[in-house]
Parts: structure tokens; sequence; C-alpha cells
């Protein structure tokens, strides 16, 4: 992943060599890019102002980028633009089991439908307080409701852990995601 992006975005360089790296030379040209690719800011009051809906995934197996970043980001947010508004436009869901942009390996989550919850929010002002998830491909067939943070998938004790319909969103203790 990082060869693609050094070659292609920070040098603009099919021919560049990662591998000649200079951290004294090099570095000075992807710290630039920071105020472009980074998503640190958290005062999203303009965002929010003009009418604006963030629905913010996850997964929790991704192993390029930490979820923890995440979820910090999002709790910044809060804290920037008070916890009480947060939830009227930015939501966030976790996804056990998935890799970075879908495709989880193992017996994970590895499918939902983002775009129709998004739809519904703007369109129709209704908030996503759960995704219908699955694990579809090779495995234990799956699903699961994937909760807005902090809340998480609680299995009620009755049924057929694989069935989503067995679970029950609740929120997490603090730290617990």
């Amino acid at each position: 992943m990082q060869d693609g992006f050094l070659r292609f975005f920070a040098f603009a360089n099919a021919a560049y060599n990662p591998m000649t790296f200079n951290v004294d030379t090099d570095i000075a040209t992807v710290e630039a890019l920071a105020p472009t690719i980074n998503a640190t800011d958290p005062d999203l009051s303009a965002f929010r102002k003009s009418g604006g809906k963030l629905l913010i995934w996850h997964g929790l197996s991704d192993p390029s980028v930490m979820p923890s970043g995440t979820i910090e980001y999002y709790d910044a947010v809060g804290d920037e633009m008070g916890k009480n508004k947060l939830n009227k436009f930015v939501r966030l869901f976790l996804a056990p089991g998935m890799h970075h942009c879908f495709e989880g390996c193992g017996p994970g989550l590895n499918t939902f439908d983002a775009l129709t919850a998004m739809e519904k929010w703007v369109e129709r002002g209704e908030a996503p307080d759960e995704l219908d998830a699955s694990h579809a491909g090779l495995g234990v067939a799956r699903t699961r409701s994937l909760c807005a943070y902090p809340a998480v998938a609680t299995y009620d004790g009755n049924g057929d852990i694989n069935s989503a319909e067995n679970f029950r969103c609740k929120r997490a203790r603090r730290g617990h995601p």
C-alpha cells in the first residue's frame, strides 16, 4: 500500500523506488501532504451547518489502519462539536472481523449496505442506529447488526449465535469497542 502511495501520490513518479527512501530528504515531501490527506480536524461545523451527514465505518480487523485512530477522531469531533449534536450528523460503525475495504477473512463480517442507510438519512431524515451486515463467501454464514458507536451487538443468550436476530445493540463499556 505504501509503495503505491510513494510512487504515484507523494512523488508522482512510477519509477520511484521506495527502497531508496531517504528520511533526511524525502520525509519533507511526505509531510507536506498532511493537510491534504489527514482527516484530523474535528471542527466539522461548516459541514454540519450545510446539512452534511457523515457515516464512518471501520473494520476492526483492518491490518492497514488501526481502528483506534478512527474512534479517537469520532470522539474528538464529539468533544469539539458537542456530544449532543454529534449524533445528529455523524455515525460511526465498527465491523468485527472486517478488513480494510471489506473482504475480511475468516468468520468476520464482510458486507453491508452503507449507501442505502445514507440515502435514508439524507433523503428521509432516518438516521441509522444499526446496519445489517453479513459474512459472504467461505466460512460460516452469519448475520449481525453493526451498531452505531459506542453500542455493540451483544448476544441475548438465546438461539443461533450466527443470526442477527439473537443480538441487541447495547452501549459498550468505555474503551471496549
